[in-house]
């Protein structure tokens, strides 16, 4: 059902190649998802288990009461975001300027009534 769900995101979002932008989407919802659903054990229970267990002094269980896991993934979108805003722009670029050079050698200058100037 998540595939499924993931897949109808992106094809309504995305016109062109989601090969790489779906799996992407799914895996940092899982992760998302996954990081939050550790606030679902009791908060005293892990460090207990590491401390009597594996002797460990210090455990902080929430992944998301640190910044650097957050805020890495963010970055990472937001710089994938960008990129493929400007792949999928200069393709759409690409095509228009096609269609120019096929076109009558007159130019449109942005106004209202066609010109040829």
């Amino acid at each position: 059902m998540l595939v499924e769900l993931v897949e109808e995101q992106s094809k309504s979002i995305v016109h062109g190649d989601r090969s790489f932008i779906a799996p992407l989407a799914l895996t940092v919802f899982l992760w998302i998802v996954m990081m939050n659903a550790i606030d679902l054990i009791p908060v005293e229970l892990l460090p207990w288990i590491a401390h009597n267990v594996f002797h460990i002094e210090y455990l902080r269980p929430l992944p998301t009461a640190d910044l650097n896991g957050t805020l890495g993934m963010a970055l990472g979108v937001l710089t994938l975001m960008i990129y493929y805003g400007v792949k999928i722009r200069a393709s759409a670029a690409g095509c228009m300027s096609c269609l120019r050079r096929r076109s009558a050698p007159t130019r449109y200058c942005g106004r209202s009534t066609s010109c040829s100037t």
